[in-house]
């Protein structure tokens, strides 16, 4: 959309930037309905800010942006906790919505910035080049092994510095009733579990801890890969694999291409199919539980199916094809909205 390896300039820059952020408005407001069904923990919210963050980076270069994605990866657990420790609690102001997206969510933006970056950068390389593509997989194999190995190594001495687990395993369990709370202030911060605490101790929110105490804390954030965990490790590990597999399947040969077909097909409509899935799990939430292999293969066979209907028949996804209709739409709305120079005020240099 952007220019690929020729980033756009001037009228098509402005064009291409038109429709990425229509293109986040409707993504928002997307994400925005199935979060309402509470089925899954939706990314499309996220995914509309971080279209218009990028596109304030559509001009750099693959350097840049590698160099951008790293710097992101490196920080931005570190940043989410440090700030979601000293922000007072969002619920009182207003700004939970703005807080959970860019902090405190399962996919928090100030985060998943670092993969937008790769991808953008991955975006800008040849990659008809076979050379480039070789280089990714090296590059891939290289930054998922240290980041997964050193997620392990950090886990294994975090362990034996912190010895938590023996103390948690030492401790006997006992009935609620038994415990004194006199005292304390207590509250409910999920189904069945309480927290309390002494009188002027955190209360509800982490934002009375002292930054001392935060950075103190910010050891147990950073250690391992855990999913969603959002660590360097789990970040330099997974855009690895994700290098990876988009290497290994730009090289795929062309024999492997019709029986992988189905693959593929889904692949041009994922917008659609993650939004189909997102419904349908909002109404089967009992056979999750219940059959979850069942479920799996019901779903994971209907989206294959469905997509190579379409696709054959029909060509883009309804989702996809809506977006990308809107899009063009409004950029051609906004094209005819730029003010042309009569002829008689045109200037030309003699």
């Amino acid at each position: 959309m952007t220019g690929g390896a020729r980033p756009y300039d001037g009228v098509a820059l402005r064009d291409a930037r038109t429709r990425v952020i229509v293109r986040a408005i409707l993504l928002l407001a997307l994400g925005s309905l199935l979060t309402l069904l509470d089925s899954i923990a939706v990314i499309l919210e996220v995914y509309a800010v971080l279209l218009v963050v990028s596109v304030l980076f559509l001009r750099w270069s693959s350097r840049r942006l590698f160099v951008a994605a790293a710097l992101v990866a490196a920080t931005g657990k570190a940043g989410t906790f440090l700030l979601s420790g000293m922000l007072p609690d969002p619920s009182e102001d207003g700004a939970g919505f703005i807080v959970d997206l860019t902090l405190q969510g399962t996919y928090p933006a100030f985060i998943w910035a670092a993969f937008i970056l790769l991808g953008l950068g991955v975006g800008r390389l040849d990659l008809g080049s076979r050379r480039v593509r070789l280089r990714l997989i090296a590059a891939g194999a290289l930054m998922a092994a240290i980041g997964y190995g050193g997620a392990w190594a950090s886990s294994q001495l975090h362990s034996v510095a912190t010895s938590q687990e023996d103390v948690y395993a030492s401790i006997e369990p006992v009935w609620g009733e038994d415990i004194d709370i006199t005292g304390l202030s207590c509250q409910e911060y999920e189904e069945g579990a309480v927290y309390c605490s002494s009188p002027g101790a955190v209360e509800g929110n982490s934002s009375s801890t002292g930054f001392s105490e935060l950075v103190s804390q910010l050891t147990d954030q950073l250690v391992g890969a855990d999913p969603h965990s959002g660590t360097p490790f789990e970040a330099l590990g997974s855009s690895g694999v994700a290098l990876l597999i988009l290497a290994l399947c730009l090289l795929m040969p062309r024999t492997l291409r019709r029986p992988l077909y189905p693959v593929a097909a889904a692949g041009t409509m994922a917008l659609t199919l993650y939004t189909a899935h997102a419904v349908a799990l909002a109404f089967t939430q009992n056979y999750l539980y219940e059959q979850p292999t069942r479920l799996y293969g019901v779903l994971v066979g209907g989206a294959l199916v469905f997509a190579i209907a379409w696709r054959r028949w029909l060509g883009q996804g309804p989702l996809e094809r809506l977006l990308s209709g809107v899009s063009k739409r409004a950029n051609t709305a906004s094209a005819n909205q730029t003010p042309v120079l009569a002829p008689h005020e045109a200037r030309s240099p003699v």
